[in-house]
């Protein structure tokens, strides 16, 4: 969530005390001078009731639009998905890469995240799981210090392209992919 900044606050706080000055004016100048409204007051009052309601409409704006919307921070996502969720989306991002792109098929970190959209440590727990599993793996430099890039390998292609046949060891091949990250990825139909 956003932080709220003194000027939003003060906003807020000065609207409404305008707005309760100007109602408050209004009953005193009514009810306290025998019922003849001068035209002065009048005036005042009129200019102290618009300023209270631009004031609000400010209050609401700054209230409604910048600090009542929950905003995703970087890095954090969508908790909604299930692990079984994010494990099949992650290899169908990767087989999309390697179908898409066989000569160079990792895909960073930052673009699996892009699609999946979780926290940063539920996307690292289940890479980890598919690594163990030896359905995908981390792409490496000349002297074997593991980087971010992960790609499928070809055991995580025979699973995806044989889904009826896995389900039982890979029980995350059951789980729905969600729509919207389907039409990132561009599914159609795998497997």
């Amino acid at each position: 969530m956003q932080k709220i900044k003194k000027i939003d606050v003060f906003s807020l706080i000065l609207g409404i005390f305008i707005s309760l000055a100007a109602q408050g004016i209004w009953n005193v100048t009514v009810d306290y001078v025998t019922g003849k409204v001068l035209d002065f007051y009048v005036e005042l009052i009129l200019v102290l009731i618009v300023i209270g309601l631009i004031l609000n409409l400010i209050m609401y704006y700054i209230l409604f639009i910048h600090v009542l919307p929950i905003k995703k921070e970087k890095g954090k996502g969508d908790s909604t998905l299930s692990h079984d969720q994010i494990r099949n989306s992650i290899l169908s991002v990767l087989y999309k890469k390697a179908e898409t792109n066989p000569k160079d098929a990792s895909v960073g970190v930052k673009e699996i995240n892009e699609v999946v959209n979780v926290d940063r440590n539920v996307l690292d727990f289940n890479l980890i799981y598919l690594e163990q599993e030896k359905l995908i793996e981390s792409v490496a430099i000349f002297d074997n210090k593991r980087i971010e890039p992960r790609r499928i390998t070809s055991s995580g292609i025979n699973v995806i392209e044989h889904k009826e046949e896995n389900k039982n060891r890979f029980p995350f091949l059951n789980a729905t992919i969600p729509i919207q990250i389907q039409n990132k990825i561009g599914l159609v139909n795998i497997g």
